[in-house]
């Protein structure tokens, strides 16, 4: 990981780990992905959500999203 990284690019985060490293309310992550935003994300099962630490590097990175 490097230091620019907030999270390990091998690593699935739940949405509230992912809500504790960023600042962003669980909220957020929700709105984004009903309205098709936000970073890409993979379906557990039927609710469960997960994000890829590569994935969330990739978007805060290139949305040039700041950590609250």
């Amino acid at each position: 990981m490097s230091d620019l990284n907030l999270f390990d690019d091998d690593k699935l985060y739940t949405e509230k780990k992912v809500e504790e490293k960023t600042g962003y309310s669980g909220q957020t992550y929700r709105n984004w992905r009903a309205r098709g935003e936000g970073p890409r994300y993979l379906k557990v099962g039927k609710k469960s959500i997960r994000y890829p630490g590569k994935w969330l590097n990739e978007f805060f990175s290139k949305e040039g999203k700041t950590f609250g």
